[in-house]
């Protein structure tokens, strides 16, 4: 997803898989980067990455 509002830029990109357990449970692995052209002052780089596992329940 790109927004985009005059001088500020932001990319957000998340690749994921899924896998099921079994015919209740699945597994959820994801990795998240977020870029910034024009972050604020206090941050540190432009991109911020996350990395998340995810088990969920479906009834």
């Amino acid at each position: 997803m790109l927004s985009s509002f005059s001088e500020d830029t932001t990319l957000n990109s998340e690749a994921g898989l899924q896998v099921a357990i079994n015919s209740h449970f699945a597994l959820k692995l994801a990795y998240n980067v977020i870029w910034n052209n024009n972050p604020p002052e206090s941050a540190p780089d432009r991109t911020d990455t996350k990395t998340s596992i995810m088990l969920s329940y479906a009834m």
